[in-house]
């Protein structure tokens, strides 16, 4: 106690939080100020990263040996790529799985389309899991949870994050993450913890990289290894086989590449009549700003 007392006089006087846990010592719970609707605590089941915990380094780097299951949900992904015409990649666009299968740490892991992984990152999840820090995946507005399933990276411009410093996750399989959730790719510190409101969170120094990589119009799985939480009134993204059926900012992202004509089915539960989405305004956006 008597040190996270004297890590948050540190930050009160000016000090960074880098600053303060130096001096100090890192406190025992997160302090994260990088969501605009984040928790103040954080929680990890997993063992934090360090430099010798893992085949590549607590920021990004390569994959190293890849998991047989995320192996497996890239074959998916690539398989919704053929089924869906909204997921369809424009040459040079690549398949990001986020493993939050819990076998293993919560790792972004980057493949090109021909199923080579390049790079491979740790990152956080939604504090909305249960106190243990264990991964649950929900698409129900205002859960703090990580939506699962097929995304397209979009353009996202709100009022904290932008096109600069973020990047949209838009759901292609009746999630309505970007819209009605304000999910999105953004820098936090430290990755591999549960400090965001459902985005995913890469380290700092590691957001650029993530964003040059990926760009507009990449898919990105959210894989949680078929488990559903006891508690969630949506369960958007979880079905197999997936389902086509983007919310409108996927439907923009992919357009923006060329790489589906079709028109908008508008069968997103979240669509109206006219293929828009009902929550575009940016106040109503829960998870980013």
């Amino acid at each position: 106690m008597a040190r996270l007392i004297l890590v948050l006089s540190a930050l009160l006087l000016g000090y960074s939080q880098t600053q303060a846990a130096a001096l100090f010592g890192r406190p025992s719970k997160i302090i994260d100020s990088n969501d605009s609707n984040s928790s103040s605590a954080g929680s990890s089941y997993y063992t934090p990263y360090t430099s010798g915990s893992s085949s590549y380094s607590a920021t990004g780097g390569g994959c190293g040996s890849v998991p047989s299951h995320v192996k497996t949900a890239f074959s998916e992904a690539k398989r919704f790529t053929q089924t869906c015409s909204y997921a369809q990649l424009a040459p040079g666009k690549m398949i990001a799985v986020n493993d939050y299968s819990g076998d293993g740490r919560p790792t972004m892991y980057i493949f090109d389309q021909d199923g080579n992984c390049v790079k491979g990152f740790p990152i956080s999840w939604g504090v909305g899991s249960d106190r243990s820090g264990r991964l649950e995946a929900c698409s129900t507005e205002n859960s703090r949870k990580t939506p699962p399933g097929f995304h397209l990276t979009a353009t996202h411009n709100g009022a904290r994050y932008n096109s600069s410093n973020s990047l949209g996750m838009a759901g292609l399989s009746g999630q309505d993450s970007l819209g009605q959730r304000g999910v999105i790719i953004h820098g936090t510190s430290p990755a591999g913890t549960s400090n965001t409101w459902g985005c995913t969170g890469v380290n700092y120094e590691d957001l650029s990289t993530v964003m040059k990589t990926l760009g507009v119009g990449s898919l990105v799985y959210n894989y949680f290894g078929g488990a559903r939480a006891s508690n969630c009134s949506d369960n958007s993204g979880m079905e197999r086989p997936a389902q086509c059926q983007p919310e409108a900012a996927a439907v923009a992202a992919a357009r923006s590449n060329g790489v589906s004509s079709s028109k908008y089915s508008g069968k997103s539960k979240y669509s109206t009549s006219s293929g828009g989405s009902k929550a575009t305004n940016s106040t109503k956006r829960k998870g980013a700003k």
